[in-house]
């Protein structure tokens, strides 16, 4: 549970906020409401995970950037459909997530099992083998670059350029979108999967 009752935060030794903007009360007075709730879900995530990723965007962070926007990703599909990942599941919902943000990106470009097979091996390689598949299974990891590039034999992906600040900025924009659509209310089911998540996250009228 992500909680407003008082406590320090150990890094500045001064009492913890909420978020970067609000404060546990107002984070508190805010949660009456649904509106309120949209608002304090885009700030906690956008202030605690896009924002410092954001600003440590340099060499030798790439992989920690990878890292976290993973974690990110199961926290929004979570979201998206109002249930919580478990041990079992969790690389599921990260896979999803992925699938729908690179989906999006190449369009009719590219055929769904190669997408699928792409998903594959970037949540295989970086969420699970990090630094040793790294080194071994021909995956480069940088954070220069506009786009993420593969390069296919057959069916299969056999080198893979993966560009943690292009995830960053194609995830942000995923997640932007996202919030969009819970103010318009526009899909009835992912709004009511929030108010169910943000219920079962955020501890925040006690």
């Amino acid at each position: 549970m992500i909680s407003t009752k008082p406590y320090f935060d150990t890094a500045s030794a001064r009492p913890a906020r909420f978020s970067k903007t609000y404060s546990a009360k107002k984070a508190s007075e805010l949660a009456k409401t649904y509106e309120g709730r949209v608002k304090l879900f885009e700030d906690y995530y956008q202030g605690w995970y896009l924002l410092p990723l954001r600003q440590n965007m340099r060499e030798g962070t790439a992989l920690i950037t990878a890292t976290v926007l993973f974690s990110f990703c199961d926290a929004l599909e979570q979201f998206k459909r109002g249930i919580k990942s478990t041990a079992k599941n969790t690389g599921e919902f990260v896979k999803a997530e992925l699938r729908s943000i690179y989906q999006k990106q190449l369009g009719n470009k590219i055929k769904k099992n190669t997408v699928d097979s792409l998903i594959d091996q970037i949540y295989e390689v970086l969420r699970n083998g990090l630094h040793h598949d790294l080194t071994t299974r021909g995956i480069h990891i940088s954070i220069s670059g506009v786009v993420t590039m593969f390069r296919e034999s057959g069916d299969h992906i056999v080198e893979l350029w993966f560009n943690p600040s292009n995830l960053l900025n194609v995830i942000q924009h995923d997640f932007l979108e996202y919030t969009k659509v819970l103010r318009n209310k526009s899909d009835k089911t992912l709004v009511t999967n929030f108010e169910k998540m943000f219920e079962m996250v955020f501890d925040l009228q006690k």
